[in-house]
């Protein structure tokens, strides 16, 4: 494969480092990914607690207008069910990362299928 210098020279690479190369951005990718749907569902999952432990803190000796707030807020928490969502097209949690687990598959048989039909 032929890549060219700044200079403008061109220069040979050796095909497995190039190969090494797309591994290693495709595996920076998934990391990537993995780690933004880890933080996302422990976001969710916090934010559940919050609401439990919103319950057990309002006492009754707190002034009236808090413990109306923290029962509001508690409620809308318990109501409106916490999703971080992708522009509202589609939310992210494990769910996203099974699924693109089980696409990546599908595709790599389809096309070892037709590797081998060849």
């Amino acid at each position: 494969m032929r890549t060219y210098n700044p200079n403008g020279n061109v220069a040979e690479t050796n095909p497995i480092t190039q190969i090494l190369k797309e591994v290693g951005f495709i595996a920076f990718y998934v990391i990537e990914l993995y780690y933004t749907v880890r933080v996302a569902t422990f976001v969710q999952k916090e934010v559940r607690k919050t609401s439990t432990l919103l319950k057990l803190c309002n006492r009754p000796s707190y002034d009236v207008r808090l413990r109306r707030s923290i029962e509001a807020l508690s409620l809308h928490i318990l109501v409106h069910t916490p999703k971080i969502t992708v522009s509202g097209l589609f939310g992210i949690d494990n769910s996203l990362l099974f699924g693109m687990i089980a696409t990546f598959a599908s595709y790599l048989i389809i096309l070892v299928q037709f590797v081998k039909g060849e």
